[in-house]
């Protein structure tokens, strides 16, 4: 069946024999390389006559977005057949013999996936943390594990804040990467239950290791070969079940999303007299979202790469199925089939494009705020970092901030930097508001480097001034999109305030911001949410003076620093677990008092650097 067409029948020209003949073809062979490309050609006919029978499934020639093929099979007879060496059709390839999934022109891609009766309901992690679990029990089977591990912390150093004792400053990736070296059951089990334990699961389980097989009623079923528990080199081979197993807790909502297997025939299905299915199809039957596997054996090479460029994208917030396209056109450029050998079984919720964007703002305001860190640390260190590292270190930040921005403008309208791409008006918002926050940043950064750069004051200043003009005009983009988002309207009032000196022009929205943020406190549906609601209301009324003419804001001044600081008793009083909301409401502060009223001197009110002062102390 195609989607709600008609069922067609097919049959598939190849008897069980052939077929387990052509399959073994595919195994690599250092005698001849080219050995397996008489299977490659048998295959590639295989799978295109079953595509062009089935007369519903067309490939349009003048759509070029991004087709993404479910193929919902059984652990039988359909799921052994490599489907991914069908090649492009005609129409589109002419008498190019392209692969469809790897065709650099097209984005194609394709999933397996296993028939429940329920669709997929999870969230798709925005902070991932990995477990890198290896093994190599067998001293004459050595696997890549150093080199895995170094992509691995490649891929997590951008997420990473510096360790904070360290002038260098080096990356703490330890939040996001654990190794686990001779990697058994049990000890996956274990740091998985402990991850859970300190309330940071693993999103992502990455295993490598080999294949191995075992006859069961003397047909063969493949299995991974790790170590037995308490050992470094005695075998132990586990099924698919067996593995399900530990990587699943009690509370299915804390299992990881995906689960890479960089292991040889994790995805071979083996035989159909025992259908238990693949590796992969048990870990996926089982309830894992996303399973990427080996239908045949991988190349080491082959398996360094697939991690490079696979987690790559997964980690930052990538498309998953794009993910897998741009992974197999990677491989394809090696003289191998490992392209065709990468398997993907995966469910995605039906919300997932939303998801995924909102996963892409939430992990580009956690970049933002780790480009923060950085630049506290730098400056923090300064005269203990090298002379000769310095510049260096700066250029980083400098990119780092400018990274940010430029990821954030992709999701522009190319015609018009006024509408945001994404798919709703919350999203919208909230990508506008983050851009905002890119530009402040960005100009907070410019402002402190005078003092370690103070012949470039005159440019600096002008620089960071730019960046906050920008930043309103993006907060102010935000507030149009969506004017109940009381974050964003919030910043807006504030950069007009400080920019102006005066918001009278706007005391509507005013208005509006308190509603919201009103609103947000009492009725939010958890606890966080009300906590940045008082951050809102707090500053929102320090700001209130500004909405009155000149000659009433001094009667106005000390009942709107009063009322604010009841809601700062509110939130400082909040526990431990929200202090980054409280951190984040006190560094907005502390820019009222430290960074505003030097850099726009002749516009700022006075009385607001007291005020905020007075404010600040009652977050300590």
């Amino acid at each position: 069946m195609c989607g709600s067409k008609p069922e067609v029948s097919f049959s598939i020209d190849c008897g069980q024999y052939d077929f387990i003949r052509m399959v073994n073809g595919l195994r690599y062979t250092d005698a001849d390389p080219e050995a397996s490309s008489g299977a490659i050609s048998f295959f590639n006919h295989l799978t295109s006559k079953f595509f062009e029978d089935l007369k519903f499934l067309k490939v349009d020639e003048n759509d070029f977005s991004p087709l993404h093929i479910r193929l919902v099979i059984t652990p039988f007879e359909l799921a052994q057949i490599p489907f991914e060496f069908i090649l492009s059709p005609s129409n589109i390839a002419g008498d190019q013999k392209i692969p469809l999934l790897a065709n650099p022109e097209r984005k194609f891609t394709m999933t397996r996936e296993v028939r429940q009766e329920s669709e997929a309901r999870y969230i798709w992690p925005h902070k991932p943390r990995i477990l890198f679990a290896w093994a190599q029990p067998d001293p004459e089977m050595t696997v890549p594990y150093q080199e895995h591990l170094a992509v691995l912390e490649s891929i997590v150093i951008p997420l990473a804040k510096p360790k904070k004792d360290i002038p260098g400053p080096v990356p703490n990736i330890g939040e996001f990467l654990t190794e686990l070296p001779d990697a058994s059951l049990e000890s996956i089990r274990k740091k998985l239950q402990e991850a859970i334990a300190e309330q940071a699961p693993y999103t992502h389980v990455h295993i490598l290791a080999h294949g191995g097989q075992k006859l069961v009623y003397g047909v063969t079923e493949f299995r991974l070969i790790i170590c037995k528990e308490g050992t470094k080199d005695v075998v132990q081979k586990i099924d698919g079940n067996s593995l399900a197993e530990a990587l699943l807790p009690t509370d299915h909502d804390l299992m990881p999303t995906v689960v890479s297997l960089s292991v040889c025939d994790s995805g071979n299905v083996g035989n159909t007299i025992l259908p238990s299915g693949s590796l992969a199809y048990q870990l996926h039957n089982s309830g894992i979202p996303c399973v990427f596997a080996s239908q045949f054996p991988l190349t080491q090479q082959g398996s360094v790469k697939l991690v490079k460029t696979l987690f790559y994208r997964l980690i930052h917030g990538g498309d998953p199925r794009m993910a897998l396209y741009e992974t197999r056109l990677d491989l394809i450029k090696e003289q191998n089939h490992d392209w065709a050998s990468l398997v993907a079984y995966a469910r995605f919720p039906e919300d997932i494009n939303e998801q995924l964007q909102a996963v892409n703002l939430r992990m580009l305001f956690g970049s933002m705020k780790v480009t923060n860190a950085w630049v506290d640390h730098v400056f923090k260190f300064w005269k203990e970092i090298e002379d000769g590292q310095k510049e260096k270190v700066l250029q980083d930040l400098e990119t780092r901030l400018n990274t940010s921005i430029k990821e954030l403008y992709n999701f522009l309208d190319p015609g018009n930097s006024k509408e945001s791409k994404l798919a709703n008006e919350l999203l919208q918002s909230e990508h506008f508001g983050l851009l905002g926050s890119a530009y402040k940043r960005k100009a907070e950064y410019h402002y402190r480097l005078i003092e370690f750069d103070p012949e470039k004051k005159t440019d600096l200043i002008a620089r960071s001034i730019k960046s906050l003009e920008s930043a309103k005009e993006f907060y102010g983009y935000g507030l149009e999109a969506n004017p109940a988002s009381h974050w964003t309207t919030m910043q807006y009032l504030s950069l007009k305030a400080v920019l102006e000196g005066t918001l009278t022009d706007v005391i509507d929205i005013w208005y509006v911001t308190k509603r919201m943020a009103e609103r947000a406190e009492k009725t939010a549906k958890n606890e966080e949410d009300q906590i940045w609601a008082l951050g809102t209301l707090a500053e929102l009324y320090m700001l209130k003076p500004l909405t009155h003419s000149a000659d009433t804001i001094k009667e106005e001044i000390e009942t709107s620093t009063q009322v604010s600081m009841d809601y700062l008793n509110k939130m400082a009083g909040a526990d431990k677990k929200y202090n980054d909301a409280k951190e984040s409401t006190a560094r907005q502060f502390e820019r009222y008092i430290h960074w505003w009223p030097i850099l726009l001197a002749e516009k700022y009110p006075p009385w607001l650097k007291d005020s905020a002062f007075q404010l600040r102390n009652v977050m300590e």
